[in-house]
């Protein structure tokens, strides 16, 4: 964040200084609090306008034939999974509460070092190698960003108008498949 120009200031804003402290603790609890709410906003919103435009229509058919209204069929389906859902990770969570937890979590730690229960996530892998593998900062971070838009691109590749799904675009398929691949791949040397 500090190479990029205006980045110290950026930095003393987000994270309250060069070093960690109480109101930086503050300020992540607060964003990892508030960001899975603003996730279900959008998922709701999202849900909301696919029930109410339809869905992409790749084959092409006439959909005033197939149609089904949404309340109460869809309303109905979608709320007994959110429901099943539920109650499946209340009882989990109830049942079995340190299922998912690090033994190493109980341990006491020694302020002078990182903690050993602090270790990179497994899903994060690809992007650790990747910024491993460009020694500058920035060149890092842009790439793993290059990277991760990567996937935003592929709607692209035959025109957004013209693109359906990649089950009817074989050059979106085999884009798709080369993108898997590298991501397997840097998650394994990661």
């Amino acid at each position: 964040m500090t190479v990029i120009p205006g980045g110290a200031r950026a930095l003393d804003w987000f994270q309250g200084g060069y070093v960690i402290t109480s109101m930086t603790l503050k300020r992540v609890f607060v964003l990892h609090f508030l960001l899975p709410f603003v996730i279900l906003g959008l998922s709701l919103t999202h849900v909301l306008f696919l029930h109410m435009n339809g869905s992409s229509n790749p084959l092409g058919l006439d959909e005033t034939n197939f149609s089904v209204p949404f309340h109460p069929y869809y309303s109905i389906k979608d709320l007994a999974g959110f429901v099943l859902l539920l109650i499946g990770f209340v009882g989990v969570t109830f049942t079995f509460a340190s299922l998912t937890v690090d033994p190493l979590q109980w341990q006491p730690i020694n302020k002078m070092k990182t903690p050993t229960v602090i270790k990179p996530e497994w899903y994060f892998l690809y992007a650790y190698a990747i910024l491993r593998s460009i020694p500058h900062k920035a060149g890092g971070v842009f790439t793993m960003f290059a990277a991760i838009a990567g996937v935003a691109v592929f709607p692209m590749i035959s025109g957004p108008e013209k693109f359906q799904s990649m089950k009817v675009c074989p050059l979106v398929r085999l884009v798709f498949i080369i993108w898997a691949a590298n991501f397997m791949f840097l998650t394994v040397i990661g």
